[in-house]
């Protein structure tokens, strides 16, 4: 969204932060302005957020909607770049990706439940909130599925959309490829569908980021201390130490970020099964 205002954002301030952090002063500086933006959202109790999840994923769904068709009608005569049409090889974290069909299929099942392993565990904090425990049941069984295959196909014919466009380069995150979008065209009309497009994604990273973090670990710490702690006083905890994570590294690169997410899925898909029996999360 900066950018679209300013598009030498990023070299008008000045870089006083080491290459190896993974981040630079101005991104940084976003970073604290949308941790800042969070903060309002981190107060409200967690049961009367039902109404900002909707409009937050009303939102991200059209504009994930818009973003596809947008890549399909602008691709021109080249048709999609080898994304679409590779062979399996090495995968982003290195592991060899399996050519038998059948395997590849269980590669895929394990990448996917361990990439919702921490949400399996954090579901009971808000599932508890249900007004009947087959609400909760109904409302996961037929949201997850729908938005998981239409993110992940989205994603495939954007990348694969957007290819040839950008020399062969497969750019898989959505801010790199604002970025080189405003680099090809700075004119008013790309900064205006930038900046709406920015901030769909704000109202996208509040929907997953206050439930999925901020009162998750709120939830968490309150029930550790909960003489001294409530759910409000937990998240703004949470959310104070977050920078201490370095998030910024998990999406410095379209690579760094994938193999990050291959690693912890293999890594919670082992876990969590144990994890939910020993701490009943699953009878929850």
């Amino acid at each position: 969204m900066i950018l679209s205002w300013d598009p030498q954002y990023g070299s008008r301030i000045a870089n006083g932060i080491p290459a190896e952090t993974g981040t630079t002063t101005a991104r940084f500086v976003c970073y604290i302005i949308f941790s800042v933006i969070s903060l309002p959202f981190i107060w409200l109790r967690p049961h009367r957020l039902q109404g900002f999840f909707n409009v937050t994923s009303a939102i991200t769904f059209i504009f994930f909607f818009a973003l596809l068709v947008w890549a399909l009608a602008t691709m021109g005569p080249d048709g999609f770049g080898e994304t679409i049409d590779s062979r399996p090889g090495i995968a982003p974290d290195g592991m060899r990706v399996p050519r038998n069909t059948g395997w590849r299929i269980v590669y895929g099942v394990m990448s996917t439940m361990g990439s919702i392993a921490a949400g399996i565990l954090n579901q009971s904090d808000f599932a508890r909130l249900a007004r009947r425990p087959r609400d909760a049941v109904y409302g996961q069984a037929l949201a997850y599925p729908v938005y998981a295959i239409y993110t992940s196909v989205l994603g495939i014919l954007v990348v694969a959309a957007t290819q040839r466009r950008f020399d062969g380069e497969a750019i898989w995150g959505l801010p790199t490829l604002f970025e080189r979008l405003l680099e090809r065209d700075p004119g008013p009309d790309t900064r205006a569908a930038i900046f709406f497009s920015g901030l769909a994604l704000v109202a996208s990273q509040l929907g997953s980021s206050i439930p999925g973090n901020a009162m998750a670990g709120g939830i968490d710490l309150a029930s550790v201390f909960p003489r001294y702690l409530n759910i409000r006083r937990g998240a703004y905890i949470t959310a104070l130490v977050s920078p201490m994570v370095n998030p910024w590294r998990l999406v410095t690169t379209a690579t760094v970020f994938l193999s990050s997410a291959a690693r912890s899925s293999r890594l919670k898909t082992s876990t969590a099964p144990t994890t939910m029996a020993s701490t009943g999360t699953g009878a929850a």
